[in-house]
């Protein structure tokens, strides 16, 4: 056995070999830290898309809920509750098959105001719908309510 190549694997001397294994396992981590990154922008986008779709099927049951009615739902539960004039429910939410409070794909409640100011004030905003008269957005992925602005989501945004 040749003195020189005592403590070598090969070529490459022991240290080398730990200093590769080492750099190897780093990688790995940060490659795996960046595919759980871009799964979880994925999983919010597909979150986010789904409560644009939720809200605009809700936005239609709170116009047709105003029309039967002459008002809108005093809460967004209602149209969970109430029928229309042909006996269905405005918006059937169910969840694995029951019904259940309407919630956002985050699991929270809508945010549902009907502002009380008088007509032409009522608040500009992005989560006040000027067409409908109301505030009506999810406080989406962060759970901090910025009036319809930032991550929260709003029907068709």
């Amino acid at each position: 056995m040749n003195a020189d190549n005592v403590g070598s694997v090969g070529r490459f001397p022991r240290s080398t070999i730990w200093i590769l294994i080492l750099a190897g396992a780093v990688a790995l981590v940060f490659y795996g830290i960046s595919i759980a990154r871009s799964t979880f922008a994925l999983a919010t986008h597909i979150r986010r898309q789904g409560c644009e779709s939720i809200m605009s099927q809700m936005e239609q049951a709170l116009g047709q809920y105003r029309r039967d009615h002459g008002a809108y739902p005093p809460a967004i539960d209602s149209l969970n509750d109430g029928k229309n004039a042909k006996g269905t429910i405005y918006f059937d939410y169910r969840v694995n098959g029951e019904r259940r409070p309407i919630r956002d794909p985050w699991d929270r409640p809508f945010v549902y105001r009907i502002p009380t100011a008088p007509e032409g004030t009522a608040a500009t905003h992005p989560g006040f719908r000027p067409k409908l008269g109301i505030e009506f957005y999810s406080i989406g992925p962060n759970g901090i309510d910025d009036c319809g602005q930032d991550d929260d989501v709003t029907a068709g945004n």
